[in-house]
């Protein structure tokens, strides 16, 4: 009878949780994850875009560092401009892109006439 009265003094246990430790490193962990995923993300595009002045951009076409040049009609004589700078021996074949907005001068049409880049005109029908 000793045995029936034991167990009903036997209280139900708890089940056991995980430690604190565990629950945070878990956390940490999916932290990291992101981040990393982040990092992974932006830095898997090789490309970045600079914004021009337009007349840094006249004076990288007369240098010769602009590869192609997309013009693209904005209003009168203004027009958006993107495009890729020639790679740099010391940016291990990264391309990079730019983007700038010119008013259409004499001195800017000479300009994209006699550099070597690729020069493009897209057509706006608005």
């Amino acid at each position: 009878m000793k045995d029936s009265k034991d167990r009903k003094n036997i209280q139900p246990q708890e089940p056991k949780s995980r430690p604190s430790g565990t629950r945070s490193a878990f956390v940490w962990l999916g932290v990291l994850a992101v981040i990393g995923a982040l990092l992974i993300f932006k830095g898997g595009d090789s490309s970045e875009t600079i914004e021009l002045a337009q007349s840094a951009f006249e004076q990288r076409l007369r240098t010769g560092d602009v590869a192609t040049v997309v013009l693209s009609h904005d209003s009168d004589n203004v027009y958006a401009v993107e495009g890729k700078i020639k790679a740099d021996e010391g940016s291990a074949g990264r391309s990079v892109s730019y983007k700038t907005r010119v008013v259409l001068t004499q001195s800017l049409e000479k300009a994209l006439d006699s550099s070597k880049a690729d020069v493009s005109v897209e057509n706006n029908h608005s």
